[in-house]
């Protein structure tokens, strides 16, 4: 042999070198390849004389590709035995490989049984190939809803009663179970995205869970999705507690699920300087009809070292409030959202019969806070009232009103909701601060106290906000125009023309959100204007007028 051939790597340097080298040289050449691996030097050499048996007339790319993965040969730190291990290389490519594969055959070698199935085109000895491992099969995986999502409220529903449903029978069923509102309609990431929870049923549907037939539609669970509800149905009733949520989540908190596992390490992830300076009070209102239960709450909290207080609130059961760790006057504490207001299943169903209901859900609208409504117990338990009237309260109370609706089964239940909306503040307020607009507590007490709206304003105002569009903010600016039915009766009388009466209220400006001044605007005058002086709005109440004195 005339020489040894150290490749250095270069598909250019190689072909200047095949150019100086003369056709009898160049065998004698490819039979002296050094390589990493010795084993692969019979390989690389049949490269080599691959390489010098190209028409030199050839693609100048393919040349340098073929000079590339020779040395990729040379450089491999393993035998390469097996069709695989030749793959693996650089610039190796499938009409490479396979004249790899006849370099081996051609020296008597047999190529080791790949794990996978080869890409090269030419035969690939399977003589010692072991049999195939038989592939398995996936099982396709069962659907399960999401707990309280649409889908899952509809299955624990029909579970209770297996029969067939109407829709609106079937709504009214699962409404209890679900976070979300089967009639309000929802907007999902952008606004050309819509849905609620009814949307569940067509997935049950597609999943074989549940059947629609007929017309009127009736549906019916199948036999698989009754082994799926029936499961369902008996997970819910293990639950410690009952949610019923509203159609959104809350704004202002961190996003909070009764039912998530609490964290109870989770005030040691909140930075030092937060609980140096502020530290986060429950506030109990301590005329709260029910003393034991508010002795409870307190005591359960300083158990758990949280820091709750008695404090007469002009609105709500519950609130909490961010206090200096220099100061401990509660009054100069700045409140913190949500105001949660209690109620137990009979006192809620009474509250409606007297019309404390509405006087006190115009008065908790007026805190400009999310209101949470803590229904506990059993609301339909002393029969007060028909149970259908209750589910329309609810529902109206989370559809127009706004407020979020909680159901839990008793007090203990109560403590431990009470105590989960307390942490999520705490690690809210450590991670964005305390709001710029936070109300001082004794402020907040004197602009809600039931002395501060007359009776007949207090009526005017319940009436405003029975009108679709009309917040608690706009309301508010207008009785400070015109305190009372009264008043808004003779200004409209005073009005020239009825296009007049229809602009009156459109330039009262109030703050929206507390915040941003904006002006009631033209639809809502003209809404008010309809609302109190039109002839359909007069026929319904019974009578030619409107009385201005309730």
């Amino acid at each position: 042999m005339s020489s040894t051939v150290m490749f250095s790597g270069r598909g250019r340097g190689g072909r200047r070198g095949r150019g100086k080298s003369s056709a009898s040289s160049k065998k004698d050449n490819a039979e002296d390849v050094v390589c990493f691996c010795p084993y692969n030097e019979f390989i690389a050499a049949g490269v080599l004389e691959l390489i010098h048996s190209q028409n030199p007339e050839a693609n100048a790319n393919i040349t340098s590709t073929f000079w590339k993965a020779l040395s990729s040969i040379q450089k491999s730190p393993i035998p390469l035995k097996s069709v695989d291990d030749v793959k693996k290389l650089k610039f190796v490519g499938v009409y490479l490989c396979n004249e790899i594969v006849k370099i081996i055959k051609h020296h008597g070698l047999v190529l080791a049984p790949p794990p996978t199935k080869s890409f090269a085109a030419g035969p690939v000895e399977e003589a010692s190939h072991p049999p195939a491992k038989r592939a398995r099969t996936k099982k396709a995986k069962e659907y399960i809803p999401r707990f309280m999502s649409g889908a899952y409220a509809i299955l624990v529903a029909m579970a209770q009663h297996d029969r067939s449903y109407r829709k609106g029978e079937l709504i009214t069923a699962a409404q209890p179970f679900s976070e979300s509102s089967f009639t309000a309609i929802e907007v999902n990431g952008n606004e050309s995205n819509f849905y609620n929870a009814w949307s569940g049923s067509t997935t049950l549907i597609s999943n074989g869970l549940i059947t629609k037939m007929g017309s009127p539609a009736r549906y019916q669970l199948t036999d698989t999705g009754r082994i799926l509800a029936t499961r369902l149905l008996g997970d819910w009733q293990n639950q410690n507690a009952l949610a019923e949520h509203p159609p959104r989540a809350p704004e202002v908190t961190a996003s909070l699920n009764v039912f998530s596992p609490i964290e109870t390490n989770i005030v040691s992830k909140v930075p030092g300087n937060f609980t140096s300076n502020f530290e986060i009070v429950l506030i109990v209102d301590s005329a709260e009809q029910f003393r034991n239960a508010t002795n409870k709450v307190i005591d359960e909290f300083h158990s758990r070292a949280l820091k709750a207080e008695r404090y007469n609130l002009a609105i709500g059961d519950y609130c909490w409030v961010a206090r200096p760790t220099l100061d401990t006057t509660l009054a100069n504490c700045v409140v913190l959202p949500p105001i949660i207001e209690r109620k137990k299943g009979a006192d809620f169903a009474e509250s409606i019969r007297d019309s404390r209901y509405e006087e006190q859900k115009f008065r908790l609208k007026r805190t400009g806070m999310p209101i949470v409504y803590l229904l506990e117990g059993d609301i339909n338990a002393n029969h007060v009232m028909d149970p259908r009237s209750l589910i329309s309260a609810v529902s109206k109370m989370t559809v127009r009103d706004g407020f979020f609706v909680y159901r839990t089964k008793d007090i203990d239940n109560s403590i431990r909701f009470l105590h989960g909306v307390h942490e999520q503040i705490i690690l809210s307020v450590a991670q964005n601060g305390i709001p710029s607009d936070a109300e001082p507590l004794g402020r907040f007490n004197q602009r809600l106290a039931k002395s501060f709206v007359p009776d007949k304003s207090l009526r005017f105002g319940n009436m405003l906000m029975s009108i679709a569009g009309i917040s608690s903010y706009k309301c508010k600016a207008i009785i400070d125009r015109h305190p009372t039915l009264r008043s808004l009766l003779n200004a409209y009388d005073a009005c020239p023309d009825r296009a007049a009466q229809e602009s009156l209220l459109e330039s009262i400006v109030f703050l929206s959100n507390g915040i941003t001044q904006s002006k009631v605007g033209i639809a809502a005058s003209k809404s008010i204007r309809s609302f109190f002086k039109d002839s359909s709005y007069r026929s319904k109440r019974g009578g030619s007028e409107p009385n201005p004195d309730m």
